[in-house]
C-alpha cells in the first residue's frame, strides 16, 4: 500500500521543522569563535536604528547634542575638540566650534538666551558687559555659519541647550537659517543616578549644601510643563519638539556596548553606520576619546560640610558670650576663588574627604521614586533601554553617628579656622610679612611691587604645612587613631 503524495509532502515539512533548530544550533556552536564578532555587528545594527532619517535633507545637516549635563558631556566635548581634524579628514565631520570645550555655552548659548528671551538685566547682575556678550554672540554664530557654509555635516555639542526653550530655538533656527537641517541628539541616564550626580556637582562648591533626600523632593515638586511633565528629563524632550528629527539615546545603555558617547554621535547619529564600518568607527572613536571626566566629590563629604555647619550653629547656640561669634559663610564659590582661599570649608576638600571615609554611611537605591518617569521616556522615544539599574546612593548614615564621629566634625571645623569667633577673613591676605586686603594685594600686583599669584601659592603651601604639623600633635595629644588635617588641637 502507497503512501498518498499530500501523506509525503507533510512528512518532509515536519522533518524540517524539527531538524533545522537543531541544525542552526550545531551550526552556532562550530562558530563559537565568531560569537563576539556577531555579537557586535548585531549591537551595531541595533544601536543603529536611530540612525535612519525618515525626513529629507537638502542642506547642510547641523547635529544638535543637547545634553543634558552629569551625560559625559565633557569627555565629548573635550574629544570634538581635540581631534576636529582627524574628524574631518577621516569622517568629513566638522566641529562647529574651537578653541574650549565649553565654547558653545560661553560664544552661543548663554548669549542666546540673554538677548531672545530679554534677559539683558540678568547681564548687568552678572556684571557682563553687553557690548563684549554682543561680541561673543557674534563670533561664536559666524565660526559655526562659516563651518556650515563650506561643510555638509557638522556638529555641536553643548548641554546648555538643555536651558532652551520654544523662543529660544526659534531664535537660534533664525540665526542659522531655514536650509539648515538640524536634528537634534539627546541622551538619558538612569533618573536616580543622574540626580545623584547633578547633586553632587551642584554641592561641591557649595558651603551650605542640603542633603540629597531634600535635593530630590525639591526636584520632584518642580511645576509640571505644558504638557503636564515635571520630570526634567521628559521636560527637555518636549522642548525639542520643534526639530524635525529628535535621536534620543540611554547614556546607561552606551556604557553597557561599550561605546561612548562620542561614538555615537559620529558613527550613529552622524554618518548613520551599520555592521563592520559602525564597528571600525566605534573602535577608532573609543580609542581617541578623552579621558577626562567631570568628577564630583562623594557624596559623604557633601554632608560633611552638612553636618560641620549644623555643629558649628550649635556651638554658637549654647554660647553665652556670642559677641565674637560669626555666621557661617554661605555661598557657591568659583574655583579660583577656593584657590585663593583654601580655608574655604567645601566637600571638594581633601581634609572633608578624608572625614567623609570614616564616618557611618547607608547606602539606597531610588529607581522606584522616578519608575513612572522613566517608562515614560521609553515609551515616547522607543530608545533602546539598558538592561541594568541604578548604584547604591551612599549618603552619611547620622543615626548611626557615635561620639568619635561627632569629634570629627568637630575636628573639621578647627582645620578651617572655623572655631567660634575665630572665623577666617577671606577678604585678606599676607604680602611680605604683612596683611593687606585682596584689593591691595591686587593694586601691589599690577604696580609690579608684588607677585600676588606667586605669594597666594607660598602661603598655600605654609598652610597646608601647618595643617600637617598640627594634625600629628592633636593626634598625639588626643590619642586617636586616624583625625583628619587639624589646624588647633582642643575641644571647641
Amino acid at each position: 500500500m502507497g503512501l498518498h503524495p499530500y501523506a509525503l509532502t507533510l512528512a518532509c515539512f515536519v522533518i524540517l521543522c524539527i531538524f533545522e533548530p537543531l541544525a542552526k544550533l550545531v551550526f552556532s556552536v562550530g562558530r563559537r569563535p565568531d560569537s563576539a564578532e556577531k555579537h557586535e555587528e548585531r549591537l551595531s545594527s541595533f544601536v543603529s536604528e536611530v540612525s535612519a532619517s525618515s525626513v529629507p535633507c537638502n542642506g547642510p545637516k547641523l547635529i544638535l547634542h543637547v545634553g543634558p549635563p552629569k551625560t559625559g558631556t565633557t569627555a565629548i566635548q573635550e574629544f570634538l575638540v581635540k581631534n576636529a581634524g582627524w574628524l574631518q579628514e577621516q569622517w568629513g565631520i566638522t566641529v562647529g566650534f574651537h578653541s574650549k570645550g565649553k565654547a558653545v555655552a560661553e560664544y552661543i548659548v548663554h548669549p542666546l538666551t540673554y538677548f531672545c528671551n530679554g534677559k539683558t538685566a540678568l547681564l548687568k547682575s552678572l556684571r557682563l558687559s553687553e557690548e563684549k556678550v554682543r561680541q561673543k554672540l557674534k563670533d561664536g554664530l559666524g565660526f559655526l555659519q562659516s563651518k556650515l557654509n563650506s561643510s555638509q555635516l557638522v556638529l555641536l555639542s553643548s548641554e546648555g541647550f538643555q536651558t532652551f526653550d520654544n523662543k529660544s530655538w526659534q531664535c537660534f533656527k533664525s540665526e542659522i537659517g531655514a536650509a539648515t537641517c538640524q536634528v537634534a541628539v539627546v541622551f538619558h541616564r538612569n533618573s536616580a543616578t543622574w540626580n545623584a550626580a547633578r547633586w553632587s556637582q551642584g554641592s561641591k562648591h557649595d558651603s551650605s549644601p542640603m542633603s540629597f533626600s531634600s535635593y530630590v523632593a525639591d526636584k520632584m515638586a518642580s511645576p509640571v510643563d505644558a504638557h503636564g511633565d515635571s520630570d526634567t528629563q521628559l521636560q527637555q524632550l518636549n522642548r525639542l519638539r520643534p526639530f524635525d528629527r529628535v535621536i534620543p539615546v540611554s547614556y546607561d545603555y552606551l556604557k553597557e556596548v561599550n561605546c561612548s558617547g562620542a561614538a555615537f554621535l559620529i558613527c550613529n547619529a552622524s554618518l548613520a553606520l551599520t555592521g563592520k564600518k559602525w564597528l571600525q568607527c566605534r573602535n577608532s572613536v573609543n580609542g581617541r576619546s578623552s579621558k577626562l571626566r567631570n568628577k564630583s566629590p562623594p557624596h559623604a563629604a557633601i554632608d560633611v560640610v552638612r553636618l560641620a555647619r549644623d555643629f558649628y550653629e550649635m556651638k554658637q547656640a549654647v554660647r553665652k558670650n556670642t559677641s565674637r561669634c560669626k555666621p557661617w559663610p554661605i555661598g557657591r564659590w568659583s574655583d579660583g576663588y577656593l584657590f585663593r582661599h583654601p580655608d574655604m570649608m567645601t566637600s571638594t576638600n581633601p581634609a572633608v574627604i578624608q572625614v567623609a571615609k570614616q564616618i557611618p554611611v547607608k547606602c539606597e537605591k531610588f529607581d522606584g521614586l522616578f519608575h513612572s518617569e522613566t517608562e515614560k521616556w521609553f515609551s515616547r522615544t522607543g530608545a533602546t533601554r539598558p538592561n541594568s539599574g541604578s548604584k547604591d546612593i551612599c549618603t552619611a548614615d547620622v543615626a548611626a553617628f557615635g561620639a568619635k564621629h561627632w569629634r570629627l566634625i568637630g575636628t573639621t571645623l578647627r582645620s578651617f579656622g572655623h572655631a567660634l569667633g575665630d572665623a577666617p577673613e577671606t577678604g585678606y591676605g599676607y604680602a611680605n610679612g604683612r596683611m593687606f586686603h585682596r584689593k591691595e594685594l591686587k593694586w601691589l600686583d599690577k604696580t609690579r611691587q608684588f607677585d600676588y599669584y606667586k605669594a597666594r601659592r607660598e602661603w598655600i603651601q605654609k598652610y597646608q604645612a601647618n595643617l600637617l604639623r598640627a594634625s600629628t600633635e592633636a593626634r598625639e595629644a588626643r590619642g586617636l587613631a586616624e583625625l583628619p588635617l587639624a589646624a588647633e588641637p582642643g575641644a571647641l
